[in-house]
Parts: C-alpha cells; sequence; structure tokens
C-alpha cells in the first residue's frame, strides 16, 4: 500500500485523481469508458473473491484462470502477446460477454441490446493498466474504504477537462454536492434519478447512507450498464435496478404506482429541446411539401412518357397487322425479315410500356404516401410544442410517495419562459408543491445557459417557497462568508471555472437547508404571491432575483484599505516562506534585493 493511502490523510480516489488526471485527459472517451468499465469488472471480481455474496457472473476465460479481468490483460500483454490495440479488443469481448451473462443480475430484462460504441481503434496501453492497477488495485481499496471504489470509476470518467458527464449533460459531482443536500435518505428509502448517466448523482445521493434503494433510468444504454456498475460497488445501495429507456415511457422497476421511492431527480437542462423539435418538424414538412412537388412533376412526366409509348406500340402493332395482310406479294426472305423486325419492335415497346406503368403505379402509391405524411405533419404543426420538462417533472411527482420530493434541474429559461412558466406557477399555485427555486450560475453540467434547480415537495403545508440567486458569486462570497481560499480540486474536473466548487456549493446548500433570508441572497415568498403581476402588468415568474431585497454590499474606504493592507501582508509573507524553502532545497531565489518583486500586488496598487 502506497504511502498516501496509509496517511489517511486524502481519499483514494483524489489520489488516484492527483496522479492519472492527466493521463485520463489525453484519452478519447471511448477509451476512458473502456477502463473505468473494466475496472468495476475487476473491482467485482474481488469484491466476489472477498465477500462471496456478490452474484455476478464472469467471462469463462477469467473464471478458468482464476485471474482478475485487469491481471488477465496485463498478463497477456506483458508476454506480449498483444498490442494496445490487441488488449482494447480483448477487453471489449471480456466486458460484452460480462454484461451478455449478467442482464438478469442488472435487471435490464431482454430490452438491452449492449454493444460498445465508437471502440475499433481505440488502444489500451499496458503502462496504463499497469498504472490504474498500481494506483486503485481493488483489494488494497476494499482494505481501506470500499466505499472508494465507485469513486475511482468515477474518477475515470469524469476528472479533469474530459469529463463524460458534461459531454453527455448529466448531474457531475459539483452540483450533485447540493442536490446531495437538499435531500436526507434514511435506511430502507428509494431514490429514483430518471436521468442517471455515468451514476454520478446516484453514487453522491447515497452517501455514507445504508440500505438505500437506488433506482436508474438511462435511454443510453452503456451509460445505463456503467450506472448500474457503480451502484453495485457502492457498499450504501440496499439494491440496484437501472432501466434502459425513456422515464415518461416505462416506469422505473414496472412498478412506481405499488412502490413508491423517497426521492426522484429529474434532470432536463435542454429547454431548447422542444423549439428545436418544433423547428425540425417544420423543417420536416418542408421536405415533405419538396417531395411531394418533386413526385409530382415526376407523376406527371411518366405519364407523358407512358402515353408516348401507348401511342408508338399501337402504330407497331398496326403497322404489323397491316404488313401480316399484305407482304404476300414480296419475296418469302424479305417478308420474312421484315416480318420479325415489326414483330421485335411491338414487343419491345410493349415491354417497356409495361415496365414505364409499373413505375408509373409505384409513383402514385409514393405520392399517395408523401401526401399522407404532409397531411399528418401539418397536423401535428398546428398542435403546440411538448413541453418535456413540465412532463419529466410531473412523472417524477407520480414517482414518489405522499411526502416525498421531487428535485428537477433545468434550464433557467424555464423559469421565465412560456409555456413551461405557466404550469410550473399553476403546479405552485393549485398543489402548492413547489417549495425551492434555486438559480445556479453559467458552466453547470456543461450546460452553456444558467441552470436552475427546482424542489417539489408532497405534503408540505401552505409554506412560503425560498427563492435563492446563486448566480453572483461575489455577493455569494460577502455575504455567505465563503473563504478566500477554496478547497483545492484533485478529483473531478480541475479546469472546470473556480466559482463552480464544492464549497461553493455547500455554501449554497446550506442557505436552502436553513431556509435562511439573506439580503442579495435568498427571500421566502408567499405562494399566493405568485398569482400576482409584475409592475408591467404581466403575471409574476419564477426568477429568484425579482423577489430579493438587495442591501449595499460595498465596502467603505477604511475597511478596503484596511483589507488591502491585510491581502499585501499575505503575499509579503508567502514570498518570504517561498525564498526560504528555495534556499533550504539549494535553488536561487527569485527575487534579488536590487530586483523589485514580481508580484502583482504590491503596495500602493489597487
Amino acid at each position: 500500500m502506497s504511502e498516501s493511502y496509509a496517511s489517511g490523510s486524502f481519499p483514494i480516489s483524489q489520489v488516484v485523481a492527483f496522479n492519472l488526471t492527466e493521463r485520463f485527459e489525453k484519452l478519447e472517451i471511448a477509451e476512458r469508458k473502456l477502463i473505468a468499465e473494466i475496472y468495476a469488472m475487476d473491482a467485482l471480481w474481488y469484491l466476489s473473491q472477498a465477500q462471496g455474496k456478490k452474484t455476478v457472473h464472469f467471462p469463462a476465460i477469467i473464471k478458468g484462470l482464476g485471474q482478475s479481468p485487469v491481471r488477465y490483460l496485463v498478463n497477456r500483454a506483458t508476454a506480449g502477446q498483444d498490442t494496445p490495440e490487441e488488449t482494447a479488443a480483448q477487453a471489449r469481448g471480456l466486458f460484452e460477454e460480462f454484461v451478455a451473462s449478467n442482464q438478469e443480475a442488472m435487471g435490464f430484462g431482454g430490452e438491452l441490446k449492449f454493444a460498445l460504441r465508437d471502440s475499433s481503434k481505440i488502444r489500451l496501453p499496458l503502462a496504463l493498466l499497469l498504472e490504474v492497477e498500481r494506483m486503485a488495485r481493488p483489494d488494497r481499496v476494499i482494505a481501506e474504504d470500499p466505499r472508494q471504489l465507485a469513486e475511482v470509476m468515477g474518477v475515470i470518467l469524469n476528472s479533469g477537462k474530459g469529463a463524460i458527464d458534461d459531454r453527455v449533460h448529466r448531474p457531475g459531482a459539483e452540483v450533485s454536492v447540493l442536490i446531495s443536500k437538499l435531500c436526507s435518505l434514511q435506511p430502507g428509502n428509494g431514490v429514483l434519478d430518471m436521468s442517471c448517466g455515468t451514476g454520478t448523482l446516484l453514487a453522491k445521493l447515497l452517501g455514507d447512507k445504508s440500505r438505500i434503494r437506488a433506482f436508474g433510468q438511462e435511454t443510453d444504454q452503456e451509460l445505463a450498464v456503467i450506472s448500474w456498475l457503480r451502484m453495485e460497488l457502492h457498499p450504501s445501495a440496499e439494491s440496484a435496478h437501472v432501466q434502459v429507456g425513456d422515464p415518461l415511457r416505462y416506469g422505473y422497476a414496472s412498478s412506481y404506482k405499488d412502490n413508491p421511492v423517497d426521492v426522484a431527480v429529474v434532470h432536463s437542462i435542454d429547454f431548447d429541446a422542444d423549439e428545436e423539435g418544433k423547428a425540425a418538424l417544420l423543417q420536416a414538412v418542408r421536405e415533405i411539401e419538396e417531395s411531394d412537388q418533386r413526385i409530382s412533376v415526376q407523376c406527371g412526366e411518366m405519364e407523358h412518357r407512358c402515353e408516348a409509348l401507348l401511342k408508338a406500340r399501337n402504330e407497331a402493332k398496326w403497322a404489323l397487322e397491316d404488313f401480316e395482310h399484305e407482304h404476300s406479294g414480296l419475296p418469302s426472305a424479305i417478308a420474312e425479315a421484315k416480318g420479325k423486325e415489326l414483330s421485335a419492335r411491338h414487343q419491345a415497346l410493349e415491354r417497356e410500356l409495361r415496365d414505364r406503368e409499373q413505375e408509373l403505379m409505384s409513383l402514385r402509391v409514393t405520392a399517395f404516401e408523401i401526401s399522407r405524411s404532409l397531411k399528418a405533419a401539418h397536423e401535428r404543426a398546428k398542435k403546440p410544442a411538448r413541453d418535456r420538462t413540465y412532463e419529466l417533472i410531473k412523472h417524477g411527482l407520480d414517482c414518489v410517495g405522499p411526502s416525498g420530493l421531487t428535485i428537477a434541474v433545468v434550464s433557467a429559461r424555464a423559469l421565465f419562459k412560456s409555456p413551461q412558466v405557466d404550469r410550473l406557477r399553476s403546479e405552485a399555485l393549485e398543489h402548492g408543491r413547489l417549495d425551492l427555486v434555486v438559480e445556479l450560475p453559467r458552466g453547470v453540467d456543461g450546460a452553456e445557459d444558467r441552470v436552475a434547480i427546482l424542489v417539489f415537495r408532497k405534503g408540505r403545508k401552505d409554506e412560503p417557497i425560498l427563492f435563492v440567486d446563486a448566480t453572483d458569486h461575489e455577493t455569494i462570497r460577502k455575504v455567505v462568508r465563503l473563504g478566500a481560499a477554496y478547497e483545492p480540486v484533485v478529483g473531478y474536473r480541475r479546469t472546470r471555472s473556480t466559482i463552480l466548487t464544492h464549497e461553493f456549493f455547500s455554501a449554497i446548500a446550506q442557505v436552502c437547508v436553513d431556509r435562511s433570508e439573506i439580503p442579495g441572497v435568498s427571500a421566502l415568498v408567499p405562494r399566493a404571491a405568485l398569482g400576482g403581476t409584475s409592475v408591467d402588468g404581466r403575471l409574476v415568474d419564477l426568477r429568484p432575483r425579482q423577489f430579493i431585497a438587495f442591501d449595499r454590499l460595498e465596502e467603505s474606504a477604511v475597511a478596503s484599505q484596511t483589507r488591502l493592507a491585510e491581502c499585501h501582508q499575505a503575499v509579503v509573507t508567502a514570498e518570504a516562506a517561498l525564498i526560504k524553502a528555495r534556499a533550504d532545497l539549494g535553488l536561487p531565489p527569485l527575487f534579488t534585493k536590487t530586483e523589485p518583486s514580481k508580484s502583482p500586488r504590491r503596495p500602493g496598487t489597487h
């Protein structure tokens, strides 16, 4: 075991991320997913050896040799049998066989048609496999903290700028901190993530809990398998079920009405999906109209051609009949040749006419189908755009029990843009389930727009709704008293903006949990206020900023000068410590006595 493990100063996942993030960032997404999948299979093998209670099945070659999957791949590559490309192919084969033999345990049933995508050209270098095995060998992780198995898998998937959760727009590690603190799961509770992706949010929700029933739904089959693996590796999960398919089409485990969960999570930040769908429908209508016009022209041209062929066929037929009656005066050889020529022409025209008539019939059938499609497209275009976000929220509320919680991560534009805001406002006014609205900065979960979190609680009393505006980081820092030095991000997404830290989301979560009214940040608003009108006569929307009172946050001149002096003194102290440390190491100083400090924070500057 490494010194980092033994010290206990950092979790194993952070140690792995610190040492391997740079390597992970250089890998293709397909390569990173394959490494994470093989690592998870390797961890399950070690768990089955150590605990003997895992009911998963492993490929025949692994069971026959009695080696872990990673060790099997390493041994083959070390013996010179496999190139990095061949190692990747071996890994793909092992994992696909593993998934095929565990479909019943995964709960996917016969609906799963699993195959690794974009994996024909991926590589698994031996050095990388050895490094992963050295840093996070599953038996060592199990001995120290079994919960870190799922975390290490998450590091492989989401460390650095290549975070897969960001690429597929699923809840990432940072916002998961906030969501996990908004719900308090108890032993025996159930949680449902209707867009679970790689399982990052589910893993964060489970945390250090015990005996939690975890349910996930995911449209992407490979991501669904990855999420199931992370749940299997998480000791807090009493059971793990992940279903492939649209959550609006398939209820989780097909039994949510008889077995409601306590927390349901909706993730729908693609606000433009409905508008893009509408635009795509209109574009489809235009394309069908163009096809209808084109097929009409083709039908007209074919009709004219058939008429010309029919005329030519009839003329050839008449010529042949006339010749048969009048050829008696010609020599027999000439008459026979002429008869064959006229007959061949007549037959050729007959065949061509028959072929063209069949083509015309086919064109008319196609024209009829296009006409019917055009009519249906026009009918669809007349209907209002489908509000998928609201439908997902309603489905989440249907899945939870009488006092259950539904948490929705949506585009912030759903707070003010119709028809979404009208339906959400109606939900708050008529049913009184809206409990919390938080607007977050840009950049959350890879979204280009701002993101909002809506919390709906069944069975809540007629209490005020908490609105939190977390879009201005400077306001949060000053009012909520964030420290000047942030928690060092050793794990997930080191290249993310410095404002989207665990500390930032934890501070926002604390405001939400305490339901605090803080000037410039949060306000408690009576439900009836959502039925009023704004100053311009419009119905009040759900943007937090309009409800929040702002105090003057500017510092006085004396306070600013004091804080500036403190900062300068901190810089001087740090520079002195740096000079001493370099001297102790035998390194030359960065600054000389005759050369002023190159620090931008010098006395007298603002």
